[in-house]
């Protein structure tokens, strides 16, 4: 077919110009991307600061509930799309979103592990989550010198550098000091709880 493409009069142009409008729209859906990413997040991510400021998010779980749907939601990109998330805080279980997901996520410990070992974001194997294959990214959560937790990140593509550079900002501009907020408030509420039932 080819061969003949190139026999036809101006064939080789129109040749060309598919590739070339390709090549554009393959670029444009990635230049798309890497605008929307940063200049779209923190105004997506308001709501969910109001909500731990107002103790709508009062405690570590309905925190990490909330980021999971929040990665699941926002990144749906071309080439960066976040289809599960399994979040671990310190002294909590392990909360998966979406739920139907919660068969097929690694192993806790193991992840806890990896995550208090080092502070960037390390790629984490592959596997068939609901029939479909994922890739696995792991993001520890920490602030200053404290480790909180662990975001684990399944993605349907291979993700780049870029994409982890954005995974990994999201986590230090938007998640461990929001945790911290929270799990600040939750110890105030739980020692308040314990002088009311006089317990010191």
């Amino acid at each position: 077919m080819l061969n003949t493409l190139f026999l036809i009069p101006g064939g080789f142009l129109a040749l060309y110009v598919i590739i070339f409008l390709l090549g554009g729209g393959l670029l444009g859906a990635w230049l798309w991307v890497l605008i929307k990413l940063p200049s779209g997040m923190a105004r997506a991510f308001d709501p969910i600061k109001n909500k731990i400021a107002s103790r709508q998010i009062a405690s570590a779980e309905e925190f990490a509930l909330e980021i999971g749907e929040f990665m699941v939601e926002y990144f749906s990109f071309f080439r960066f799309d976040v289809v599960a998330v399994q979040i671990g805080i310190k002294g909590q279980k392990a909360k998966v979103y979406p739920q139907g997901f919660s068969r097929c996520t690694p192993n806790e410990t193991d992840l806890q592990e990896k995550s208090m070992a080092t502070q960037d974001v390390l790629y984490n194997g592959q596997n068939t989550l609901n029939g479909q294959k994922c890739f696995f990214y792991l993001i520890p959560i920490w602030f200053g010198k404290e480790w909180l937790g662990y975001i684990s990140v399944f993605s349907d593509t291979r993700l780049n550098k870029i994409n982890l550079n954005f995974l990994k900002e999201f986590e230090e501009l938007y998640v461990d000091d929001q945790l911290m907020h929270v799990l600040y408030y939750e110890n105030i509420k739980q020692n308040n709880t314990l002088n009311v039932n006089g317990i010191s």
